[in-house]
């Protein structure tokens, strides 16, 4: 039987569900292979093989769920076992970007099971006052009808507006005025159809609330999009009951941040966070030329059992996750500064909780970083070790696809299109030279693997 390419097995490797040499089963779960001491258990295999099954083409060949495809199968799952053993053993996991990686997601995760298990307050409940309060404050009570034409600058939309005062029409001004993304989003005649007055942009509202049905505006009104010249159409009255499930989710939304801020605000007093200004002065100071933080480290940001240095800023700054602070006005720097703070302290409280040795969270890091690990194997023994694609080759594949066309002629296709080929034939190389790579990894592990099969043969699989 085929085995499923080479590129389903990396992509099933993204959704690991333990990490290899990582995975303590529970004592009577049954083990359906063995790689080493790190076994494949029964509901190990049933998750991958599901996540496999649906992956899409690689195992559209399949007829059945029999014995047959379960070896296939855990095949493929044995395959992700040992690329990311193969890439443990070169200290891959070590690289820093693959650490700095996994590290990033743990930290997501932790704040998140924080946030979720100390500061939400849910289930909310809103009164009725509460709901029509939101309602009109926050203009879903509205809705209207108006075309627009939005400008890049005030001048021209000022010669919009004037044409549009002797007679010319929306659909004749739009192709000329209107900037391309707005006409790309909502077509060349103007009219934007029905639009709640919440849904607009804040300068848009009062005029398109308040003006008379059928007027055009007096003035260009500037937005973050441009400057807006339109004509109101139409103006209608929304029931409360036509947007109320979108109002309670809007509420909802409010609660949770209020919860999410009140829970920050009160660790932050607990850990006793104190900012050093002179400290952030000298770094914004910093030349914008200047990636490494000169001479002796120092705090920006202080608490209790732990700091935020000017280093640790400069660090993430040359990974390309902040700006420099000299591209930042001193406000914003604070800003910044006190925010990655903030998220080294409710780090340090989910630890202090234990929510680092949740099951669910130990799977999510061990997904990304098992999921990084298979990428950079790819990238070393997949495509690093492919050949260069040659024109003859592209030539060859183009003949074989549209040589049958009389008129067809190889010389003429464009250099974009012959890209695209080079890519899909450089793809196709490198799933070659990592099949063959994992063929000499099954050969090297080969007295490492034990198989089941009296375990295989029981489980039950279902698309």
């Amino acid at each position: 039987m085929r085995r499923a390419p080479v590129v389903a097995v990396l992509l099933a490797a993204v959704t690991t569900i333990t990490a290899v040499g990582r995975c303590t089963p529970a004592a009577d779960e049954p083990v359906v292979a063995r790689i080493q001491d790190t076994p494949i258990t029964v509901s190990e295999f049933i998750s991958h093989s599901t996540r496999l099954l649906r992956s899409g083409v690689a195992y559209r060949h399949l007829d059945s769920l029999g014995m047959d495809t379960k070896r296939q199968l855990l095949d493929d799952i044995i395959a992700q076992k040992l690329i990311v053993l193969e890439a443990l053993a070169r200290g891959l996991d070590k690289d820093p970007e693959i650490a700095d990686e996994v590290a990033r997601l743990e930290q997501r995760a932790l704040i998140d099971t924080l946030y979720a298990r100390q500061a939400i307050r849910a289930p909310y409940h809103f009164t009725e006052d509460e709901i029509e309060a939101y309602y009109r404050r926050n203009n879903y009570d509205v809705e209207v009808l108006s075309e627009q034409i939005v400008c890049s600058s005030a001048d021209s939309a000022r010669q919009a507006l004037a044409e549009l005062r002797q007679g010319r029409s929306f659909a004749d001004l739009v192709p000329r005025y209107t900037v391309p993304r707005i006409r790309r989003r909502f077509g060349e005649d103007g009219n934007i159809g029905w639009f709640l007055l919440a849904d607009m942009l804040p300068p848009l509202v009062p005029p398109m609330r308040t003006m008379e049905v059928g007027a055009l505006t007096p003035e260009p009104i500037a937005s973050s999009l441009g400057f807006h010249v339109f004509r109101l159409n139409g103006r209608r009255e929304v029931p409360l009951d036509s947007v109320r499930t979108l109002i309670l989710g809007k509420l909802e939304s409010e609660r949770r941040e209020q919860d999410r801020l009140r829970y920050v605000n009160e660790l932050r007093s607990r850990y006793q966070l104190v900012s050093h200004p002179e400290a952030l002065a000298r770094l914004h100071g910093l030349p914008g030329d200047v990636k490494e933080w000169p001479g002796e480290d120092e705090p920006l940001f202080t608490w209790q059992g732990g700091q935020y240095t000017c280093r640790d800023y400069m660090a993430i700054h040359n990974r390309g996750r902040v700006r420099h602070p000299s591209s930042l006005s001193l406000p914003e720097l604070q800003k910044l500064v006190d925010n990655l703070a903030g998220q080294q302290i409710m780090k340090t409280e989910a630890r202090r909780l234990g929510y680092d040795r949740l099951p669910d969270i130990r799977a999510q890091v061990a997904r990304k970083r098992d999921q990084l690990l298979a990428a950079e194997i790819y990238r070393v023994e997949g495509r690093g070790r492919a050949p260069e694609v040659t024109e003859a080759q592209v030539d060859s594949f183009l003949l074989a696809r549209y040589g049958t066309d009389p008129a067809f002629d190889v010389a003429a296709v464009n250099s974009r299109e012959r890209q695209r080929v080079r890519s899909l034939l450089r793809r196709a190389e490198g799933d070659r030279s990592m099949d063959e790579f994992i063929a000499g990894l099954r050969e090297r592990y080969r007295d490492q693997i034990r198989v089941f099969d009296d375990v295989l043969a029981d489980i039950v699989l279902e698309r």
